[in-house]
């Protein structure tokens, strides 16, 4: 909830859409509500209008529960609305500056719910938020939301392809990791099954689209993923100017036999954990796993590993499958490829039940270095997690101290432009001292503005 004693400190972002609603309620409410549905979640006001320099103040509604009572009569309205994801405290009335508004609080919808849309057809009613607007989702943003709603994972769908299809060098190789003795016996057919790398059909047995994933050939894949790309890429310093270069790359179409998961991820955690000590390369290889059994294959751009000398950046398409926060905890675990996801843990490559997010975390505190970061962006939808080896220092100035009180409105101008951020980036787009922006943060935290979010922070909605 934002603070509406302070509603002036807000701007339409993001998270935060203010009408003024006088006429009654908006048409264009529902694109919004489809929209923060879809993202992040947010905040609709109805009776607060933004002035000219963006701020954010009430006006007096003629009748604010006639409001809240048509918009609970559309939403209860499946012929409308795909479904009511506010709860029962979702809609109410509150006083602003002594006048009565409306205020919407809608959650990010669970993975089961999304898409969430209007008029009836998911492909032409839903929405994301970008900015401070609503915009369409195109019909592959819509087949992304409606393949990881299934309760189902993708990855136990059937190919096409003969069993023969899956290399039987990496299968090989695969079955020497995998810790249960009895399934580790089993004869080659009924061992691709027993670990969930094929399945029985009609026709015989076939890969599962998680087995022709890890264990097949680059040209098979794509034939299905046309988008299937792996990557992997090291820097260095030059010299002492700090400039970089690339040191090392591979890719699933360059440098490796078969191009498959199973085999790029070998083949990076080699390179990824020089260096490491044994913690910290446990958790490297974690992360690495997590990318793989979290990247939605159909998705654009594929999936990129960086290693830098201080750090390293895990990037796959599609948003992050849980919510974030409970993940951080260790609470829950819900991989989008779930049978890749089971086949990482039978090989004693990766944890289970969330239990590896939380370990990083908890490793990066002890260590004290900069906490690590989960950050979604979407069109095109991608999951990006950075791990970093050092403390967070505070950078240079640039330019003259500001006052505090025009700090803290550039830093709220800031993060209405950006989903979040964290204090380096929040400094460095507003050239001033690391140290200047974290005391202001400080104080807009307590001030209730903005939050702390996946290692940086947010406007508070």
């Amino acid at each position: 909830m934002i603070n509406l004693s302070r509603i002036e400190d807000y701007r339409e972002n993001n998270r935060i859409e203010a009408k003024k609603a006088l006429g009654g309620l908006p048409e264009s409410i529902w694109e919004t509500y489809s929209s923060f549905s879809n993202t992040l979640g947010g905040i609709i006001l109805l009776g607060v209008e933004e002035h000219k320099d963006r701020t954010l103040h009430p006006i007096e509604l003629p009748d604010p529960q006639a409001l809240v009572d048509k918009f609970r009569r559309i939403l209860a309205d499946r012929r409308y609305v795909s479904c009511d994801v506010l709860g029962d405290d979702g809609v109410k009335t509150e006083l602003a500056e002594g006048k009565r508004i409306v205020v919407i609080t809608v959650p990010r919808a669970p993975r089961r719910l999304r898409p969430v849309y209007i008029g009836g057809d998911p492909f032409n009613g839903t929405y994301r938020r970008s900015g401070e607007g609503d915009y369409r989702c195109t019909k592959e943003e819509v087949s992304a939301m409606l393949r990881d709603a299934q309760g189902i994972s993708y990855d136990s769908a059937l190919t096409d392809l003969p069993l023969s299809s899956l290399d039987k060098k990496c299968v090989q190789a695969y079955r020497e990791m995998v810790g249960d003795g009895e399934i580790k016996s089993l004869p080659h057919e009924d061992f691709l099954r027993a670990v969930g790398a094929a399945a029985q059909s009609g026709e015989g047995v076939k890969p599962t689209v998680a087995g022709l994933l890890m264990f097949g050939k680059n040209t098979d894949i794509c034939g299905i993923f046309p988008h299937y790309f792996l990557e992997y890429r090291s820097e260095r310093a030059k010299n002492a100017s700090c400039a970089v270069q690339t040191g090392f790359i591979i890719s699933s179409d360059s440098g490796l036999e078969c191009g498959n998961v199973f085999e790029f991820y070998l083949s990076v955690r080699e390179r990824l954990v020089i260096g490491a000590d044994g913690e910290v390369a446990a958790a490297m290889c974690e992360a690495l796993a997590n990318c793989l059994c979290n990247a939605d294959y159909h998705g654009r751009k594929g999936v990129i590993i960086l290693k830098k000398s201080g750090g390293a950046v895990f990037s796959n398409p599609g948003i992050f499958p849980a919510d974030v926060a409970a993940a951080e905890g260790g609470e829950l675990s819900d991989p989008r490829n779930r049978l890749i996801s089971r086949m990482f843990v039978l090989a004693s490559l990766k944890q289970g039940r969330g239990g590896g997010i939380a370990g990083i975390y908890a490793l990066w505190n002890r260590r004290g270095w900069a906490r690590p970061s989960i950050r979604e962006s979407f069109a095109p939808e991608r999951t990006t997690f950075t791990l970093t080896f050092s403390p967070q220092k505070a950078g240079r100035t640039r330019g003259r101290a500001r006052p505090s009180g025009k700090l803290a409105a550039d830093i709220i101008t800031f993060l209405t432009d950006n989903i979040r951020a964290d204090i380096p980036e929040i400094a460095a787009g507003l050239g001033v001292k690391q140290s200047e922006v974290k005391e202001c943060v400080r104080a807009l935290a307590s001030r209730g503005v903005i939050v702390a979010d996946g290692g940086g922070y947010r406007l508070k909605s």
